[in-house]
């Protein structure tokens, strides 16, 4: 099966350094449910350049090393890959961004293909590239778009999302080992 990931909320837990980074740089308590992009530029930043300038800081290399795995990724992305399966991160981070969370996985030991289309960018035309028939990711909004270009789409739970509700667009993966059982179930296994 050609998989499609996520990096930031899937892979890799962004969210955490995301909170501490926040509340280091501006001092604000940003609760977990309250971090997705659109609600920190309208009530935290005030625009999509304020916004942008600290995704720079948060996704570049001074601090990749604070970025830790969500907990399952490197157990059940090596299962996958061993199985045969073709995973690639679809990622809205722009190129030098990439080749961090490039770098990073290749140090947890996942060597998995990435694309990177940038903030903003929808992800349809590059998962379409790559006819991807599973794509995850944990922002709701990216997903939308997806309907009629990837088959299956799993919102993959965090707690700024767990309640969006996902009606007939997407099916959720709480964790890896729901996602993993999944593609399983899909894969005939």
């Amino acid at each position: 099966m050609r998989i499609g990931l996520d990096f930031d909320g899937v892979i890799s837990n962004s969210i955490e350094l995301k909170i501490r980074l926040l509340k280091e740089f501006y001092g604000w308590d940003v609760p977990p449910e309250a971090i997705r992009g659109k609600n920190l530029v309208e009530n935290y930043f005030h625009s999509d350049e304020e916004y942008l300038r600290f995704g720079g800081t948060l996704y570049g290399r001074e601090y990749a090393h604070l970025l830790k795995p969500v907990e399952g990724a490197l157990i059940y992305i090596p299962m996958l890959c061993a199985e045969g399966h073709e995973i690639t991160v679809v990622s809205s981070r722009n190129a030098a961004q990439l080749e961090v969370a490039e770098e990073l996985s290749s140090e947890w030991g996942l060597a998995l293909e990435f694309i990177g289309v940038g903030y903003k960018v929808k992800k349809a035309e590059a998962l379409a590239r790559l006819k991807a028939e599973l794509y995850a990711d944990d922002d709701f909004h990216k997903l939308v778009p997806l309907q009629g270009v990837v088959r299956y789409l799993y919102l993959f739970t965090q707690a700024h999302n767990r309640n969006d509700d996902v009606g007939s667009i997407a099916k959720r993966a709480d964790d890896w080992p729901i996602l993993y059982q999944e593609i399983q179930i899909l894969n005939g296994q």
